[in-house]
C-alpha cells in the first residue's frame, strides 16, 4: 500500500495527498509491515509546512498525528516544534476557554 503513495511522491514530491496519507500509513503503529515513524512524521511536517498550517480540519489532524507520535517516541524537539508552529496558526489551544 505504501508503494503506491511512494511512486506517486518520486514523480510529484509535493503532492500533499500522498504526503498525508504516506505519512499516517508510515505512523500507524498498527501496520507493523510499514511502520516508519521517523519518515512518516517528516511526510506529515512537509505537508503542514505546505499548507502553511492554515486550520483545516486535514491539518489539525495532521498536527495531532504528529504530537502523539513524538510524544509516544519521546522526540521533545519534535513535539515542541509541532506544538509552537499549531498554536502560531492558532489550530490548537493549549490554554482554556473563557
Amino acid at each position: 500500500q505504501a508503494e503506491a503513495f511512494r511512486n506517486s511522491l518520486s514523480v510529484y514530491p509535493h503532492y500533499i495527498p500522498a504526503l498525508r496519507v504516506l505519512g499516517f500509513i508510515l505512523t500507524d503503529a498498527g501496520s507493523s509491515e510499514d511502520y516508519n515513524p521517523t519518515e512518516g512524521c517528516q511526510l506529515l511536517e512537509e505537508a503542514c509546512n505546505l499548507l502553511d498550517y492554515r486550520g483545516t480540519p486535514q491539518v489539525t489532524a495532521i498536527v495531532k498525528r504528529l504530537l502523539k507520535v513524538y510524544d509516544e517516541s519521546g522526540d521533545r524537539e519534535g513535539y515542541m516544534r509541532v506544538l509552537n508552529r499549531a498554536e502560531n496558526a492558532g489550530i490548537l489551544r493549549t490554554s482554556p476557554s473563557p
